[in-house]
């Protein structure tokens, strides 16, 4: 979910360090992971994943009401995540704060989907100018999450590109609470910009009251520098950013009164369970490093930003029961390039922002013992999303309509277990808000969004493998591979109470059911999620 906070919560946030967009994560206040704001709030963090292409469940829109966000923004900043476009790019004033209680249940999931989910988030963001030749952006997430029942994995993301996956027999409920806190400021010296951004993210999970016990530690931090040359009085910016992105996730199992199975999954092929002894415990340490170049400029109310760059990531993995333990590698080349316009129309009376984003990754696999090279995936995903937003006018109406469209191809392969699957899914999506001025101080909201998501793919079939694959993979992979369709409502009411602050609450329903007939893998029933908030949002002019 989305705040934002003035002056002092802005600054506070940057000197105490970031929080990227939770981009996959299961905490999520929608149905999928990492759709709780818009792109342009989201790619700025410093944290966020890189290498990485997580499998999402199909998503209608952010959770978060369209017409109490302000417009969409375009820049080397917001487009690029550039932190030295940040004095071009923050004019205004805006912090907001605000609490969320979300909900989400249903038995139309994955296998390592928790079954339910109640999560509690108090969070804040906020930017502004500071004084004529400078910027500041920050932004604090504050999390408790019970799963109840729980999942059984035993990391946070069970569905990202890698394919090692610690899991157990437990499904005992599980509480996880997280703090994350980033922040980027730039400096504008002459035509020449500097920008830094910082991010530092932590998180605790345990099992609450299990004879069969579980705890994860997960500790994440981001940096990134940036330079943005201007030409021509402004209406030309060249940039150029770097970022470095690690972190550390610890898992550790306990015997108290009951033993439990473990689950070591690598890639697709059939592992022998084992009996967990009285602990156990598994570490993984990630690392990334990116580039990105960019070139942004204006024609009067016209902007364009377009960008592209690449990455490397790596994934150590070892048991800690032993010394001088094998280490297991998953490593992944990324590439990524983007463009996003901005044009006022209708004699300024509406602004169209368009963007589209294309990602793509190879992955390998390694184990040390036995030494072997098996597992290997090419992963792209494309986003296109086009919205117009219609301010209030005389008839005291305001607007905000979206069409959007995302593509995925994935094929991962698993020499050894001799299986390879091949996904290619297609989500287009439509959104629309409106809103009415009842007086000059009170807005009412409605909207709707809906999503569809339909797929070719080929994946074996699961008779014909054993019972790790039927498990764990095959109802995943039925829930991939045929059609399902997400539709939200929500609403919220605005009351400014001055020039520079209003208080809003808001409220979302979304739910997620399938198409088709599917294999008789595909789990049944739906999945819902439901969102209400309560916020204040701080404004001011230049």
């Amino acid at each position: 979910m989305a705040l934002r906070a003035h002056g002092l919560i802005v600054l506070g946030s940057i000197v105490t360090a970031a929080l990227p967009v939770s981009v996959a994560d299961a905490q999520s206040l929608s149905v999928a992971s990492g759709r709780d704001l818009p792109q342009w709030l989201e790619t700025w963090s410093p944290l966020t994943p890189q290498g990485d292409l997580p499998r999402k469940l199909p998503s209608a829109s952010v959770a978060l009401p369209s017409l109490l966000m302000p417009a969409p923004k375009v820049g080397l900043f917001w487009s690029a995540a550039n932190p030295a476009a940040l004095p071009w790019d923050v004019s205004d004033k805006r912090g907001d704060i605000a609490a969320a209680r979300s909900t989400q249940d249903g038995t139309y999931r994955r296998p390592l989907d928790p079954a339910a989910t109640r999560l509690t988030q108090i969070s804040g963001m906020g930017w502004q100018p500071v004084e004529k030749r400078g910027a500041l952006i920050g932004r604090t997430i504050f999390n408790r999450n019970i799963k109840n029942p729980g999942t059984r994995s035993d990391v946070n993301d069970p569905y990202g590109s890698s394919p090692f996956v610690v899991t157990d027999s437990s499904t005992s409920a599980v509480r996880q609470s997280r703090a994350r806190l980033e922040g980027a400021g730039g400096w504008r010296l002459g035509n020449w910009g500097l920008g830094l951004s910082l991010g530092y993210d932590t998180r605790n999970t345990a099992t609450i009251s299990s004879p069969f016990a579980r705890r994860n530690r997960t500790v994440q931090s981001g940096v990134g520098v940036g330079v943005v040359r201007s030409f021509n009085d402004d209406r030309l910016q060249a940039g150029l950013v770097g970022n470095w992105n690690g972190g550390k996730e610890s898992i550790s199992l306990f015997e108290y009164a009951q033993q439990g199975v473990l689950y070591a999954l690598e890639g697709y092929r059939e592992i022998l369970p084992r009996e967990t002894d009285l602990f156990y415990s598994r570490r993984m340490l990630d690392e990334s490093r990116s580039g990105q170049v960019s070139l942004g400029g204006r024609s009067g109310a016209f902007r364009w930003v377009a960008y592209g760059g690449g990455g490397h990531f790596r994934q150590r993995l070892t048991s800690q029961n032993q010394d001088n333990p094998a280490t297991d590698l998953w490593a992944t080349t990324s590439g990524s390039g983007g463009i996003a316009l901005q044009l006022p129309v209708i004699h300024g009376r509406a602004l169209v922002t368009a963007d589209a984003v294309l990602t793509s990754l190879t992955g390998h696999a390694e184990q040390v013992l036995p030494p072997r090279k098996g597992f290997d995936a090419e992963e792209r995903s494309a986003r296109a999303h086009g919205e117009i937003r219609i301010p209030p006018g005389a008839s005291r109406w305001t607007g905000a309509f979206g069409l959007g469209v995302e593509t995925e191809h994935r094929v991962r392969t698993d020499a050894i277990a001799k299986v390879s699957t091949t996904v290619d899914g297609v989500t287009p999506s439509a959104l629309i808000e409106l809103g009415r001025l009842l007086s000059p101080r009170m807005l009412v909201i409605g909207g709707y969004a809906i999503a569809g998501y339909s797929v070719n793919g080929s994946v074996p079939s699961p008779l014909s493998r054993g019972d790790i694959y039927k498990r764990f993979f095959a109802p995943e992979l039925a829930i991939e591979t045929s059609g399902s369709m997400s539709q939200a409502f929500s609403g919220a009411i605005r009351w400014q109470s001055s020039s520079a602050a209003a208080f809003w609450i808001a409220g979302r329903y979304e739910q997620l059911t399938p198409r088709g007939n599917g294999s008789g893998f595909r789990p049944t029933g739906d999945r819902s999620a439901g969102t209400a908030w309560a916020g204040v949002t701080l404004a001011g002019g230049t």
